[in-house]
């Protein structure tokens, strides 16, 4: 883990996330169970993004890919034999 400048924060949490928490972490570890929990989260978000953008991209292209593949198709049957 990088070293980082630290915020406090005066969060309300529901008490049954509090005591699996606890049970979790262990002793005077909450913070950090807490902190690596939001990394984790981070970088879910963050890998769920990148997949809809891709998504988008290829959608977007597609058209496109069509339109390649019907081009050189007649390359594709020759190289085939199929004249």
């Amino acid at each position: 883990m990088k070293s980082s400048v630290f915020a406090r924060l005066n969060l309300k949490i529901p008490l049954e996330l509090v005591e699996e928490i606890e049970k979790l972490s262990g002793p005077r570890q909450r913070s950090k169970f807490i902190v690596e929990a939001i990394r984790d989260h981070i970088a879910a978000v963050k890998r769920e993004q990148l997949a809809m953008l891709m998504k988008e991209g290829y959608l977007a292209r597609s058209e496109e890919a069509a339109e390649l593949a019907r081009e050189f198709e007649p390359l594709d049957m020759e190289g085939l034999g199929a004249d």
